[in-house]
């Protein structure tokens, strides 16, 4: 019986004995992805991945949380009830230095890990608990008050991973990232349909697509009613009397798919846009300009959607 594990990515991984270099975010990020959460009792495949994505949204260092369940890439999601028992000593024991090694590898120490992860941590299982179980119980912790939308594990795998890049820019000149990132791909685009805008002030693109990056689902730009005249009501911000890209962009798409849906901005939206985000199920949205009101951002970190500001 061999000693190791072969992971996706070919590593052949003793977790009784390693070197740093065995440590792949790829392998954390498609284990993960594939990992489901309270041993499968859930209404909806949910991942590890996704768990770890939303601590790292309420953390106050979001690296720490997007990295602290990554020994389960390689140690499985065992059930707390069975890893706190006397018989699981051992094992987190070997959970323990794996989770401290994996830090290192990217950077951080676990002696420097702020307190308020584990918080995050037990809030975010709250909000799992109340919002993904057939049956909820009682918690010790609150709750956030977001809605988790349930990713699939292609879903969640390039989600843990666009968040890590995010998040750690020094670890990530990896093969994977060495192309034009699909950020900047649609970014560019969205840049562009901005140019359609005949608002002389402020010039807004959107694009909207798919998960898979395979397909553009709608896009917009700021601008009038159909028909109307191409000129703006008043040069004073706020009163142009334009509809802003990402509603033109929404307004066209086909309510009907249950399918994810990226959101790219050339400005971060409104409150009312953002309200529109979320009731169309925008999972994510990349914004590269601030807006002079920052509500809209509050608003859909709120509610659980994926928001990163675009640097190139």
């Amino acid at each position: 019986m061999s000693n190791y594990i072969m992971t996706n990515s070919g590593v052949k991984f003793n977790v009784f004995s390693y070197d740093l270099d065995d440590i792949n975010i790829f392998d954390i990020a498609h284990a993960l992805s594939n990992m489901c959460r309270f041993a499968g009792h859930v209404k909806n495949f949910y991942s590890v991945a996704q768990h770890s994505i939303l601590v790292s949204m309420f953390a106050s260092d979001p690296r720490y949380g997007l990295l602290h369940d990554a020994s389960e890439a390689y140690l499985l999601d065992i059930p707390s009830p069975i890893k706190r028992s006397q018989a699981f000593s051992e094992y987190r024991d070997i959970e323990r230095k794996l989770q401290r090694s994996i830090y290192e590898r990217f950077g951080l120490s676990a002696d420097s890990e702020p307190s308020d992860v584990h918080v995050a941590d037990q809030r975010v299982c709250a909000t799992e608990i109340q919002q993904l179980l057939h049956h909820s119980f009682d918690f010790q912790y609150e709750p956030y008050l977001t809605e988790i939308i349930a990713m699939s594990p292609k879903e969640a795998e390039r989600a843990f991973i666009e968040r890590f890049i995010t998040l750690f820019p020094e670890h990530s000149k990896t093969r994977a990232v060495e192309r034009v990132s699909w950020d900047a791909t649609w970014m560019t685009m969205a840049r562009q349909i901005a140019q359609r805008s005949y608002d002389p002030r402020l010039k807004v693109g959107a694009v909207i697509v798919n998960d898979e990056n395979t397909m553009i689902l709608s896009h917009g730009y700021n601008g009038n009613y159909r028909g109307g005249p191409n000129e703006t009501e008043s040069s004073e911000p706020g009163k142009s009397g334009m509809i802003h890209a990402e509603l033109n962009a929404i307004i066209k798409l086909d309510y009907h798919s249950l399918q994810q849906k990226y959101l790219y901005v050339t400005h971060s939206p409104c409150e009312m846009c953002a309200k529109a985000i979320i009731n169309a199920r925008i999972s994510k949205v990349v914004y590269e300009s601030d807006y002079r009101d920052f509500s809209g951002i509050t608003l859909l970190k709120k509610a659980g959607v994926l928001v990163h500001k675009f640097v190139l």
